[in-house]
């Protein structure tokens, strides 16, 4: 019954064709009997059987509520998907150019087969049409996009070179070429730039490999070198073309190190046809001009290939090369894939002159131990006199994740000099103990003392450190935590992983308390960090009462707390089974938020 109730609550096919209750009565009655694939048409039919054909047939023919609730939800949730997305195809007919390109990018985002012809269609006539505004670009991007979005999400082996053809291509292309090359002249270009790059990287050939290059030698900032090494190595490997890519890594006089830079992730992108021969070429350019984003990408792409390849003694002999980032790549390679054989040519690698070998043989070791399950090795590097060798051990056991590791890692909590150890054994014991769903066990064996450290790391100002500290206390946290977590909410300029992983705990925590009451506090505070949390967490736990400040907050003068705020009172209301009234809400509010939280809930 676990599977029908799960193929209810997620089905969304349709079919043509109205189906007669009585078949339906007959269908519903050997529902036990049925298979997935039988389940999920049943399930399309009831949803164009209509609500009052289906209810009633339903409540005969199936006994058990769970699985009526589940199908209902199902259906629900199908005729008001539906729904949204007439709104978004309608849309697309409107003539404010904004709102017809949201509606390309929502339906981007939620669109399924049914909706490629509609879309294809729509290029058309914005390719095709003159003047304004159906021969703006930024719609033909959005529209490619689009469809480009729903084919990864289907993981579809169609692609838009196999629904566009060649003078729809050839068209669209040309316009891509025009636009990226034409922003990438000003300040760097930014999104305007990226969406056609990428796109061309889709349905581009050979030839524009060399517009890509050229954009690479007039030296644009970094994010530009990693979206065109993207979509000139997604145009080498449609084609085959491994020699051009080889090719890139002999260009000595791109102007700039950006250049080469772009060429060294080129190899690294396409490392499902780079080849052991491309090794020493990749290797001439450390040292290059002394720029730390070329060997960064050297090193990657070396990497990609040989864990790829599998080439164990050729890694072998890189860890006994005069060069130190032959040594260093070898190690993070066996890191990868070595075995038990090779901890013997690493634990020598612990001894190296360099600091960053010496680093990556001991990442090595610890990660061959973790893979092959040795315990005991690992518990062995805890009493290492190496401060970095200990906490890798620790982190090898809680990759292992067993309760039994625990005591020696317990101690070190307690014992370990080196404050970095400590935290490595709180989170180990935190991680373990959620896997085997005992926090209250992990409270206890991590005592005051671990308690006091998490919540020190909280407001460590490092953030990797802090960033941990929040990780764990979503996990172990209590009442008495809130308070802090707000304040480090409220010191929050932008949107970070900091912010976010701060925001799950405080959530995570009033969940589990039946704290309700401080959200709501929170929608009034003056830092906008903290009303967007408030927001968001009311979206977990509100109720009817809570729509109408949430509302209120969709014209918050700040757009991560309006978003927030838009996801919630979506989530307030599919709880009730009520997001059809928020469909019909969108034509007199407007709201861009609320378009967009539909749309991810329904995607």
């Amino acid at each position: 019954m676990l599977k029908l109730k799960l193929i209810a609550f997620n089905m969304t096919e349709t079919r043509e064709g109205l189906p007669s209750s009585d078949d339906l009565r007959v269908r519903l009655g050997k529902v036990n009997e049925m298979g997935a694939s039988e389940i999920k048409r049943l399930i399309a039919d009831l949803r164009l059987a209509g609500v009052a054909v289906a209810m009633p047939t339903l409540k005969r023919q199936i006994t058990d509520p769970a699985f009526v609730e589940g199908i209902i939800k199902s259906l629900n949730l199908g005729w008001e998907r539906d729904r949204f997305r007439d709104k978004l195809v309608g849309m697309l007919e409107d003539g404010a150019k904004e709102k017809r390109i949201q509606a390309a990018e929502l339906l981007g985002g939620m669109g399924d087969e049914q909706d490629i012809e509609v879309l294809k269609e729509k290029i058309l006539s914005a390719l095709f049409a003159t003047g304004p505004p159906r021969d703006d670009l930024a719609m033909k991007i959005a529209l490619a996009q689009a469809l480009l979005e729903i084919l990864n999400r289907q993981q579809s082996e169609t692609t838009l070179l196999d629904i566009l053809d060649a003078e729809l291509i050839g068209i669209l292309r040309g316009d891509l070429k025009g636009r990226f090359e034409s922003e990438a002249r000003r300040s760097g270009g930014g999104e305007k730039w990226t969406e056609p790059a990428v796109l061309l990287g889709e349905i581009g050939n050979s030839d524009d490999v060399q517009d890509f290059l050229e954009i690479a030698r007039k030296g644009h900032p970094d994010y530009i070198c990693d979206v065109a090494a993207q979509a000139i190595a997604r145009i080498l490997i449609r084609e085959g073309d491994r020699n051009t890519a080889r090719g890139l890594l002999g260009i000595r006089d791109m102007g700039n190190w950006r250049g080469r830079r772009l060429a060294a992730e080129v190899l690294q992108e396409i490392g499902e046809i780079g080849e052991r021969g491309d090794m020493e070429v990749l290797f001439r350019f450390f040292g290059d001009d002394g720029a730390v984003d070329v060997n960064r990408a050297v090193a990657r792409a070396i990497i990609e290939i040989y864990v790829r390849a599998g080439e164990r003694e050729s890694v072998r002999e890189l860890l006994r090369s005069d060069d130190k980032e032959r040594r260093e790549i070898a190690a993070t390679i066996l890191a990868k894939t070595g075995n038990s054989e090779d901890i013997p040519r690493l634990e020598r690698a612990r001894q190296d002159d360099e600091a960053s070998v010496r680093s990556e043989a001991i990442e090595a070791i610890g990660e061959i131990y973790r893979r092959e399950g040795n315990r005991n090795k690992l518990k062995e590097m805890l009493e290492d006199d190496n401060s970095e060798v200990r906490r890798r051990g620790v982190r090898g056991l809680q990759a292992i994740g067993e309760v039994e590791n625990l005591e020696v890692v317990v101690e070190r909590l307690k014992e370990d000099s080196d404050i970095d150890v400590q935290r490595a054994a709180a989170f180990a014991i935190v991680r373990i103990h959620q896997r085997g769903r005992s926090i209250e066990v992990a409270r206890e064996m991590l005592e005051e003392e671990g308690l006091t450290l998490i919540r020190k790391m909280l407001t460590n100002h490092k953030e990797h450190v802090s960033i941990n500290g929040a990780t764990l206390l979503k996990v172990i946290g209590e009442a008495e935590d809130l308070d802090s977590l707000v304040s480090e909410i409220s010191h929050s300029r932008k949107v970070s992983r900091k912010f976010e992983k701060t925001g799950e705990a405080f959530i995570a925590i009033c969940e589990r308390e039946g704290n309700k009451s401080k959200p709501r506090e929170m929608l009034s505070n003056s830092k906008w960090a903290v009303r967007a949390v408030g927001a968001e967490a009311i979206g977990k736990m509100g109720s009817q009462e809570d729509l109408g400040i949430l509302l209120e907050c969709l014209e918050d003068s700040n757009d991560d707390v309006k978003k927030a705020a838009a996801t919630a009172v979506v989530e307030v209301r599919a709880r009730q089974g009520r997001l059809g009234e928020l469909i019909d809400l969108l034509d007199e509010i407007g709201s861009a938020e609320l378009f967009n939280a539909l749309a991810d809930h329904f995607a």
